[in-house]
Order: structure tokens, then C-alpha cells, then sequence
């Protein structure tokens, strides 16, 4: 269990493969490197993958006050510049999609290609009544200090029966009975009220949107329809703004596909490392294509 000290934080990882190929892969809200574990078990071949837990989540210790998508964004830059990692491609999931599409922003020419997993919308995500936001605390309205937060029990943690039936709805592609989705609750139940409050209010306040036509390499976003959290329009319009993106659709995968998918994931994660690896610039087609294929093949479709 590998750690990196940071100034105010010890930040865990664990690391996996030996290929020459960096892959660092920064996981979403209230989780940590486990939303990773299926393709940590089996690595593409010639990648090396490393999975953080970000600050406030997962194993990782020390400050976590003042969380949020800038934050984490400056906490990846030292973690990566600990470990003198070379030029590298970049995956995020849901919330660290948007820390990974930040970095790569602030950091011209560091990341060589991107991939954003059921992303948030540029633009951040404001407070909606109407959307299933619910399992991250996105729907919940600015808070005094002091006022206690809906899905929490008393004290300053989630409650885990709560956590078990929002984290079931939003994978609905998942085995809701295996040790892999135990221990992601478990994970998710240890994150603190400060924390989420933090990064809700990131995530409203967040908007990178005109800043997207400078963002001149590959980048690939996934996304399956029967996402609860993020909605699909936004997507569609930043992939449109994105110089050199490719815009996938799995069907009937929620908002976790690499946990909802893993086989699928790991084959498109392959193609992704790769196709960097080789200076090559995936067109949006291809990248279609090659994935409607890959999940035609793992549906038993013709």
C-alpha cells in the first residue's frame, strides 16, 4: 500500500502493471482507487496504472479542508511530480473527470491524451430539484456550518444503508452482492460531511466550458444511457466544442462503467493507451466504431 507525501497530506495509491505506457486514473465523489480494482486486477498490456485516493477520500490522510475540483486538480500535479512520471494519459470518472479535464487545462503538453468517464458538464452542475443527483449531494442546498445534511446519521458520517441503495441505483450494471460493491460503500461511508460539502459546492461553482477549444489533444468521452447523475446533452455539446473528441454511448451501463463493464472498459482502456502510445490521434469515428463493436460483441449482438 504505496504512499507519497504531499505538504498537508499523505495521499495513497496503488500502482499496477510495468508497461512503459503511465496511466493514472482519478476516481469520483464520495469513492477512491476501488472504483479501479477490476482493471487494476488485469492492466492493459505495456501500461502502467496508477489510482489515487484524492484528498478526503478513500485511504489517504491529513487536511482535507478547502476539497474541491482546484484542489484535487494541484494535489494530482504534486502527486505526479513525486513520482517524475513522464507525459501520460489522463482517466477520470464523474467528479475526477473533471479534476483530470482541469489538469490537463493548467497543464498544457503534461497529459498526451484524456479519457472522461460519465463526466460533469463543463459548465459545473448547479443544484436541481428534478434530477436524480441525490446520490452525491448534488441536489442539496447551501448549508449553515452547523445544519446536519440529509443522508447522514448522526455524527459526521454517511449512512451506509442509504449509501448501499443510492450507489445501487446509479450502477445498475454492477453485482450488488459481491465483496467489490461492500467495500465501495464501506469506502464511501468513511467520507466526512466537510468534504461533500466542499466538493458540491466545487461542483456548482465550476465552469471550465470556454476553455475547451484550447485543449488540443485526444480525448475520449464515455458515457451510458441509463446515467442518473450526469445527463446526456451537455455531454453531446462538449464533445461537439472539444477539438479532437470522441463521444461513446454503452447501452444499458450506468454511471460507473468501468465497474458496470469491466472487460469492456479494459479493452477500451487498452485501445486508448495504445493509440497514445503510438503519437496516433484516435479519431471520434474510430473510437466509435472500435467501442460499438467491442460492446455489441459483449451484449451477444450482430
Amino acid at each position: 500500500m504505496p504512499f507519497v507525501s504531499l505538504p498537508d497530506m499523505t495521499m495513497h495509491y496503488e500502482r499496477a502493471g510495468d508497461g512503459e505506457t503511465a496511466v493514472v486514473c482519478v476516481h469520483g465523489n464520495i469513492a477512491s482507487w476501488r472504483w479501479w480494482l477490476p482493471v487494476l486486477e488485469n492492466p492493459p498490456a505495456g501500461c502502467t496504472l496508477y489510482a489515487p485516493d484524492m484528498r478526503g477520500f478513500g485511504e489517504s490522510a491529513g487536511a482535507v479542508t478547502g476539497a474541491g475540483i482546484g484542489r484535487f486538480a494541484a494535489d494530482l500535479d504534486e502527486f505526479l511530480r513525486r513520482l517524475a512520471l513522464p507525459a501520460l494519459r489522463l482517466v477520470g470518472h464523474s467528479l475526477g473527470a473533471a479534476v483530470a479535464l482541469q489538469y490537463a487545462l493548467d497543464h498544457p503538453g503534461r497529459v498526451e491524451s484524456l479519457m472522461l468517464v460519465s463526466p460533469p458538464p463543463p459548465e459545473g452542475m448547479p443544484r436541481s430539484p428534478q434530477a436524480d443527483h441525490a446520490a452525491f449531494g448534488l441536489t442539496l442546498p447551501r448549508l449553515a456550518e452547523n445544519t446536519p445534511l440529509p443522508f447522514f446519521s448522526p455524527g459526521t458520517r454517511i449512512d451506509r444503508a442509504i449509501l448501499s441503495h443510492l450507489l445501487t441505483r446509479i450502477t445498475p450494471g454492477m453485482d450488488h452482492r459481491g465483496a467489490l460493491f461492500a467495500a465501495i460503500v464501506e469506502d464511501a461511508s468513511r467520507v466526512t460531511r466537510e468534504t461533500i460539502q466542499d466538493v458540491i459546492d466545487s461542483l456548482e461553482d465550476w465552469n471550465v466550458r470556454d476553455r475547451l477549444p484550447a485543449l488540443d489533444l485526444p480525448v475520449v468521452i464515455l458515457w451510458g444511457d441509463r446515467d442518473r447523475v450526469v445527463p446526456r446533452e451537455p455531454l453531446e455539446r462538449m464533445a461537439a466544442e472539444l477539438p479532437q473528441a470522441a463521444w461513446i454511448v454503452w447501452e444499458g451501463v450506468g454511471h460507473a462503467p468501468q465497474l458496470e463493464r469491466p472487460e469492456a472498459f479494459r479493452s477500451l482502456l487498452a485501445d486508448f493507451a495504445s493509440e497514445a502510445a503510438r503519437g496516433r490521434r484516435p479519431a471520434a469515428q474510430r473510437w466509435w466504431q472500435r467501442a460499438r463493436k467491442l460492446w455489441d460483441a459483449r451484449s451477444g449482438r450482430t
